[in-house]
């Protein structure tokens, strides 16, 4: 009888525990197979362009990203003996196959800049949508970096910025206006490489 017993209480704990172990290792399955990344940095980053043009830019930034999808604010700044031209962007990033090791992304969004002149003493803003193509991943000493290519296009400039200025009663008033508007239908293409703090 107590044989029997043991018998029978075998059979119903054997397959309860495979059951049991079965889920339990499916659950990991699951939670190895999802993609539950999270990642955040700021950034400086050394550029060169708008091509043809090759003139150092530096800058710095900041992303986060969650699963596939990505967040960049960046602003940079590039000086010549002839003009400044300061850059402010905002970015989506989407990661394809997100994987803090190495990983690929492109990404859209809204670029600005100012420029300045100093030999015509000119001063003009623009605004653009952006589209970024690149790579982000970690170096042998576990530190983030990328390298990308963004394209600005097409660029919509606030020409020749004036500052007016009147007097009213003693008093003296300013203001700042562009005078023309013109759009470019050539590209401007940055590359850039990012340094993770």
């Amino acid at each position: 009888m107590k044989k029997i017993l043991k018998i029978v209480t075998a059979c119903l704990v054997l397959p309860a525990s495979f059951l049991c172990a079965t889920t339990q290792e499916a659950q990991e399955e699951k939670q190895t197979n999802c993609c539950c990344l999270e990642n955040s940095f700021g950034y400086l980053n050394v550029g060169v362009g708008p091509l043809p043009d090759l003139i150092p830019s530096f800058g710095i930034g900041y992303r986060a990203q969650k699963d596939h999808h990505g967040f960049d604010l960046s602003g940079s700044i590039a000086k010549t003996w002839i003009q400044t031209t300061a850059r402010v962007s905002v970015l989506y990033n989407y990661f394809f196959k997100p994987k803090l090791e190495s990983e690929f992304y492109a990404g859209l969004g809204l670029g600005i800049k100012g420029v300045h002149e100093k030999t015509e003493n000119n001063s003009h803003v623009a605004i653009y949508p952006e589209l970024v193509f690149g790579k982000q991943y970690k170096n042998e000493t576990n530190c983030q970096r990328f390298f990308q290519m963004q394209i600005g296009f097409p660029v919509f400039a606030l020409d020749k910025i004036v500052k007016k200025t009147w007097t009213h009663h003693k008093s003296s008033y300013s203001i700042s206006y562009p005078t023309s508007y013109k759009t470019s239908y050539v590209p401007e293409v940055i590359f850039s490489y990012g340094i993770g703090f």
